[in-house]
């Protein structure tokens, strides 16, 4: 391939791995959340409150299951097998809810398209942090975040299309939208190459310098990753680039508490532990998604009734998110992780605050126009302050900081804190309204602080450091026998 093919061919492969974060955002709380403001659906398929109620939420606890075990599955099966099966399945999913002719029928679907949603959402970033070149990790990483937002648009978007149709196809339109990504996902990675760092470490080197050359953009530059990945298998110089017949002996379920009971690696990997889910654990109680949903759900039913307020309620807010992505989409590569994360935690506490503050004059009566569009404005600038550091960067970050042993299995289960925890904050607002309507801001303005004093003690810089380098110090993964195996 020349320069600007393997370019153009490594910015699609990235497009089609974030459908998987398209899919979530758009799937996992969008379309239920818009779905939420009308009766027309529970009345069609003749839903009680409480059928209603488990659709929404209960259901969810299949979707922390299966991205718990989303690590294992792209431990054994593969990243690309992996992604291929997350959109498969969502597909299945939303077809089933599109059509579903009763209650069972669409949890049925729900149920489906939850697991598909939630084996895709913590590999697709993995998938590409192992794909690409250090040099342009961060860059090509930060596509999952733009792609998360643009799912929002697609059901912003979607909602005000189908306003005029009938209100069954209103909502049978909304759900079946979800096939159009899924079928980008699930089709499109049968045509992508697997993780070379999984094909090595499983002893497929002819395969992995197959994958490299599809990705990198010289020889020289394709056979130093090789080097690399070769030296953190353990696999000899002398054995050559072949397929080698090799048993992986470290490279299976709950593999992170064996590596956490070596005292040699003990450690360097509680590090690694510790700044993933600082950033993870950090991102949900910054109130990204109260905040977007607040946005999306001010108005019921179909949303805005004016173009004009379609705009400043909707369309602008999403504005806010997806264009000042374009700041660590350029310079995450040149500045490194950390200093972003700051910026990014510094400007969300100074617009958090006005929130607070007009949030709290608005509870006690204040209702004056300068004071909602304060508000307005305070949000648009905190959905900017996010997108510049802490939205991106904990998806980079995660995707790149661990070795390769449990790199699968800890970005698994630190996507599915992260999520707890969103759930549980979202749980909690209603309790916390009821004391004074703006204390959740105020509670998360000093989680933010508190992440500034934490991000700047516990974050590990990780650009442009190689995934390979990580594997140095660790046990290793394989046991290879002397013959190379046909191929």
């Amino acid at each position: 391939m020349t320069t600007t093919t393997t370019k153009r061919f490594t910015i699609l492969l990235c497009a089609v791995a974030s459908q998987a974060t398209l899919l979530h955002s758009f799937g996992y709380d969008t379309v239920v959340m818009l779905l939420s403001t009308t009766t027309a659906m529970e009345e069609e398929l003749g839903m009680t409150e409480n059928e209603g109620f488990h659709f929404r939420n209960v259901t969810k606890c299949v979707f922390f299951v299966a991205c718990f075990i989303s690590g294992f599955v792209a431990d054994l099966s593969g990243r690309r097998p992996t992604l291929i099966l997350s959109g498969t399945l969502s597909f299945v999913g939303f077809l089933i809810m599109s059509l579903a002719v009763s209650y069972g029928v669409l949890v049925t679907g729900r149920v489906i398209s939850l697991v598909g949603l939630e084996l895709g959402l913590p590999v697709a970033p993995l998938y590409i942090g192992e794909v690409v070149s250090p040099s342009r990790r961060g860059c090509l990483n930060s596509i999952p975040e733009i792609t998360s937002i643009l799912g929002l648009w697609l059901a912003v978007l979607t909602r005000a299309a189908v306003r005029d149709l009938s209100a069954s196809s209103q909502w049978r339109t909304l759900m079946g939208v979800g096939i159009i990504p899924s079928l980008i996902l699930g089709v499109g990675m049968i045509f992508l190459p697997e993780s070379p760092c999984w094909l090595v470490k499983h002893a497929r080197v002819a395969d992995a310098k197959v994958a490299l050359q599809r990705t990198l953009k010289t020889t020289e530059e394709v056979e130093a990753r090789l080097l690399g990945l070769r030296e953190a298998a353990r696999i000899p110089p002398i054995m050559g680039d072949e397929n080698f017949d090799a048993v992986p002996q470290d490279i299976h379920v709950l593999a992170i508490w064996r590596e956490l009971r070596r005292p040699l690696v003990r450690p360097r990997l509680k590090e690694r532990l510790i700044s993933v889910f600082t950033v993870q654990c950090l991102q949900p109680p910054s109130g990204i998604d109260l905040l977007t949903f607040e946005s999306l759900m001010r108005y019921p039913h179909n949303g805005p009734a004016t173009p004009v307020e379609f705009v400043m309620e909707e369309i602008l807010p999403l504005c806010g998110r997806l264009l000042p992505i374009l700041v660590p989409l350029f310079i995450s590569d040149v500045v490194g992780r950390g200093p972003l994360v700051d910026y990014s935690l510094a400007a969300a506490v100074t617009s958090m605050t006005f929130i607070s503050a007009t949030t709290t004059m608005l509870n006690y009566g204040v209702t004056s126009g300068v004071v909602k569009e304060l508000k307005r404005w305070s949000t648009i600038a905190f959905f900017g302050s996010f997108s510049i550091g802490l939205g991106p960067m904990t998806t980079v970050h995660t995707s790149e900081a661990l070795p390769f042993k449990v790199r699968a299995q800890v970005v698994g289960i630190a996507v599915m804190v992260n999520r707890l925890l969103s759930f549980g904050l979202y749980c909690l607002k209603p309790a916390l309204d009821g004391v004074l309507g703006s204390l959740i801001y105020w509670i998360i303005n000093l989680v933010l602080l508190l992440g500034m004093w934490l991000c700047d003690r516990y974050l590990i810089e990780t650009s442009g450091e190689s995934l390979e380098e990580l594997d140095k110090g660790f046990s290793p993964t394989l046991e290879l026998s002397l013959g190379p195996l046909a191929t």
